[in-house]
């Protein structure tokens, strides 16, 4: 079985973030950026502002000066990074959510969690741009040249070549209205074209 990751490039929150886009790029952090914006008094985080708002933008609407915005672009970055020191050292990561579902389609084919691997390759776009996305692959068989992590729950394999491009990147699930599917967060891309392409 094998599922297409969408791969997002990850990049320092600053004022000009909408509140969705942080989420977007943060799905593991939405819970503690939310908290955050609220204790600053931006209650926004729920409402359909926050598709188009910027924090900047925001903060003048709530007659917040300049120095307060930056604080709470400062706040949100120590959020984000001190989370993240959780994972140091570590190659990958999965979320809650991602491993939930993980587990759920192992199930489905009747299979031993502890008996299974999950592959997680790099691979060419079709689309033309010539960029790298990802593939997920369930096996039984861990073939030669892999690392086998054991990632929470789920044992993860990831090819000596892939490694240090994956290195500290972590794979989310996510369910909205515009888009359902695992995500792939690598701290190692710097932008992303259309069809989820890392350059």
């Amino acid at each position: 079985m094998t599922r297409e990751l969408e791969n997002v490039s990850l990049a320092s929150i600053s004022r000009d973030w909408t509140i969705s886009r942080i989420f977007e790029q943060y799905p593991e952090f939405v819970n503690e950026v939310s908290e955050c914006l609220l204790d600053y008094g931006l209650h926004c985080v729920g409402c359909a502002a926050n598709t188009f708002e910027s924090i900047e933008q925001g903060g003048y609407t709530h007659g917040m000066p300049d120095d307060m915005i930056d604080s709470i672009v400062g706040d949100l970055n120590k959020i984000v990074s001190a989370s993240r020191q959780e994972f140091k050292g570590a190659l990958i990561c999965i979320t809650e959510s991602a491993e939930s579902k993980v587990i759920e389609l192992i199930s489905e084919k009747d299979a031993d969690i502890n008996e299974v691997f999950l592959k997680v390759s790099s691979v060419k776009k079709g689309c033309g741009c010539g960029k790298v996305s990802y593939e997920l692959t369930f096996t039984k068989v861990a073939d030669e040249g892999y690392n086998i992590l054991d990632v929470g729950k789920i044992k993860v394999l990831v090819s000596d070549s892939d490694r240090e491009f994956l290195k500290g990147s972590s794979i989310d699930y996510l369910s909205e209205s515009d888009f359902e599917g695992f995500r792939v967060n690598n701290p190692n891309v710097s932008s992303s074209c259309g069809c989820g392409g890392s350059y």
